[in-house]
C-alpha cells in the first residue's frame, strides 16, 4: 500500500510528461523573435468584442493585460504577458511562450505556460485550472488555486494555497495564508511555514514534509475525522507550532521528529501514523 497514488494524480502525471513532450517537440515551429526585439502589445488594441475577448490569435510580443477583463481563447502569445493592477486576464485553450507576471487576478484553464507565474501584487488571485507551467509558481498574493494542473518547477509563494489533483515537481514553500491540499503528488520536500490552518489529504510527497510555525491548527492526512492517506518519501519534520496538530493515515518512509509543538491539544493520533524510520522528540513515546 505504500506510495499509492490517487488515480487523478496518476492521470495528471502521465498528462504532464504529454504536454512537456508535445510542446518541446513544436517550440521549433513558433520561431519567436529574440527578447530584444519583442514589441509590446496591449490587450485593448486586440479586444475583438467590448467585454475584451481576443480569439484564435497569435500574438508576436510581449502582451499587457491593461483592461478590466482580458480574455484570450485559443491564442498564443510569443512572449511574456503582464498582468496590470486593475485588470483581469483570463485564457481558455491558450499557450503562453514567456513568463506571466500577474499584479491583477489571473485564471488559466486549459493554458500552457512554457515560463514561470509571478505574483507581483500582495493582493491578486491566481487560479491555474487544467493547466501546465513548465518553469515556477512564485511571488506573495491573496490566493492561489491550482485544480488538475501541472508546475515542472518549484512553488514559492506567500497566499492563501488551494492544491487539488495536481502535481508540483520541484520543492514546494507555502506560508502566509490557509493551505488545503487535496489528492495530489509533490516531487520534493512539502513545507508549510507560518501557515494558517493546514488541511493535507491524500496526498504523495517525495522529500520531507515540513510543518512550522502554524497560524492555527494542521489535519496532516486525515479530513474532519475521515483519514486520507498521505505517504511521506522523506521525513516528517513538525516543529515550533503553537496550534494542535491532527495526524490521520499519515506513510513516513523517514523519520518522525516532533519538537516545541505547544498547541492546547498538543499532536493527537500517532496511534494512526506509520513510520518506517525513528520517532523522537513528542513522538517518541507513541510506537
Amino acid at each position: 500500500m505504500a506510495g499509492r497514488r490517487h488515480p487523478h494524480a496518476r492521470r495528471r502525471g502521465a498528462a504532464r510528461l504529454a504536454v512537456v513532450a508535445a510542446v518541446v517537440l513544436g517550440l521549433s515551429s513558433f520561431a519567436a523573435v529574440p527578447a530584444a526585439a519583442q514589441p509590446t502589445v496591449l490587450c485593448s488594441d486586440l479586444a475583438t468584442t467590448s467585454d475584451g475577448w481576443v480569439y484564435d490569435q497569435r500574438i508576436e510580443g510581449d502582451l499587457v493585460a491593461d483592461i478590466e477583463w482580458c480574455y484570450l481563447v485559443a491564442t498564443t502569445v510569443v512572449g511574456d504577458v503582464e498582468v496590470l493592477e486593475g485588470a483581469t486576464f483570463d485564457t481558455h485553450s491558450a499557450t503562453l511562450l514567456g513568463d506571466v507576471r500577474a499584479a491583477g487576478h489571473t485564471a488559466l484553464e486549459e493554458t500552457t505556460v512554457l515560463g514561470s507565474v509571478t505574483l507581483t501584487a500582495p493582493g491578486v488571485n491566481v487560479d491555474l485550472k487544467s493547466s501546465d507551467v513548465l518553469g515556477d509558481v512564485l511571488g506573495r498574493g491573496s490566493y492561489i488555486s491550482l485544480r488538475w494542473s501541472t508546475v515542472a518547477g518549484r512553488y514559492d509563494a506567500t497566499a492563501f494555497v488551494k492544491v487539488m489533483s495536481s502535481q508540483v515537481s520541484g520543492p514546494f514553500s507555502a506560508g502566509g495564508g490557509r493551505a488545503v491540499i487535496h489528492w495530489s503528488e509533490f516531487g520534493d520536500e512539502l513545507r508549510l511555514a507560518g501557515t494558517r490552518d493546514v488541511i493535507l489529504c491524500g496526498s504523495a510527497i517525495a522529500g520531507d514534509l515540513i510543518v512550522t510555525g502554524l497560524l492555527d491548527y494542521a489535519r496532516l492526512g486525515l479530513q474532519g475525522e475521515t483519514d486520507c492517506r498521505t505517504d511521506v518519501g522523506g521525513s516528517a519534520l513538525l516543529r515550533d507550532n503553537p496550534h494542535s496538530l491532527d495526524l490521520g493515515e499519515l506513510v513516513v518512509r523517514g523519520d518522525l521528529v516532533c519538537e516545541a509543538n505547544t498547541g492546547p491539544r498538543g499532536i493527537t493520533g500517532l496511534d494512526r501514523v506509520t513510520v518506517r524510520g525513528t520517532r523522537s522528540g513528542q513522538c517518541a513515546a507513541a510506537s
